[in-house]
């Protein structure tokens, strides 16, 4: 379980080094590299998709628990019921 990033549901940890790409509603939100073990709590907005360079870079964790299923890493919906449910 991952320690909850301030008010953020949904929250980015870096198991490697990694490119992210947040976008909302297909705009660029953020684009950065987190390093190996940096930490990212996601914006509260809705329409965000998350794309990364490495896959198994990155774990996506949704109210302090490591969200399951996803599968690639282009396109994942950041939306937090979304993700509990492993869709």
């Amino acid at each position: 379980m991952l320690a909850a990033q301030g008010e953020a549901r949904v929250v980015l940890r870096a198991t490697s080094d990694s490119w992210i790409l947040l976008r909302r509603n297909g705009a660029l939100v953020v684009r950065r590299l987190l390093r190996k073990g940096d930490v990212y709590a996601v914006p509260d907005a809705e329409g965000l998709t998350l794309s990364v360079n490495e896959s198994g870079g990155v774990e996506v964790y949704v109210d302090g628990r490591r969200a399951s299923g996803g599968g690639g890493r282009n396109g994942i919906h950041l939306d937090p019921n979304r993700l509990k449910s492993g869709h």
